[in-house]
């Protein structure tokens, strides 16, 4: 069980904690990965943010 901060952290290595193996990483692999969390959040953020305006511009039909 490796978590995210082991992933993107500085350190270039990271145990896991129910087994004991260790995994090393490439730095730059670190950073591509932290950029592409990074793109991630802000795509979900525009996705919710676009999302609202599709709700509130749309046409409100009321059926009796």
């Amino acid at each position: 069980e490796v978590v995210y901060r082991d992933l993107a952290g500085s350190k270039r290595e990271a145990k896991c904690r129910r087994c004991g193996s260790s995994y090393q990483f490439n730095s730059s692999d670190q950073s591509r990965f932290r950029s592409a969390m990074r793109d991630f959040e802000r795509s979900q953020k525009k996705f919710g943010e676009t999302m609202q305006k599709v709700i509130a511009n749309a046409d409100v039909l009321v059926k009796r």
